[in-house]
């Protein structure tokens, strides 16, 4: 690839994809504590949906520093990963968003 459009093109899906994790993460996170101030699901599995979503937080904001985007790609990898695994136990099968973060964070950790 070229090198002027690849220093463009990686830090601009880096941050485009980031942004757009992070803000889910907020949204999912907003719901999840909505939920339990309605008791309207079981707690553990809202208590799981908040500590994957604070930790998705944390991860991308992580992702999203240079100096800590490497332990962040990998802990947003393992995030994606166990997010998959769950939506598939639950018959879910509308991953196809995450198996796309997943590989831009590939991309971004493969060109960092």
């Amino acid at each position: 690839m070229n090198q002027q459009v690849n220093k463009i093109a990686v830090p601009g899906l880096r941050w485009s994809m980031g942004l757009v994790v992070l803000w889910q993460s907020f949204r999912e996170l907003a719901h999840a504590i909505d939920a339990v101030h309605q008791h309207n699901h079981a707690i553990p599995l809202l208590l799981v949906r908040i500590i994957l979503a604070g930790s998705e937080i944390v991860a991308v904001l992580l992702f999203l520093l240079p100096r800590s985007r490497t332990i962040g790609s990998y802990g947003l990898l393992i995030i994606f990963a166990l997010a998959m695994g769950i939506h598939i136990a639950h018959g879910e099968w509308g991953i196809l968003s995450l198996s796309v973060y997943a590989m831009a964070v590939l991309v971004s950790l493969a060109n960092a």
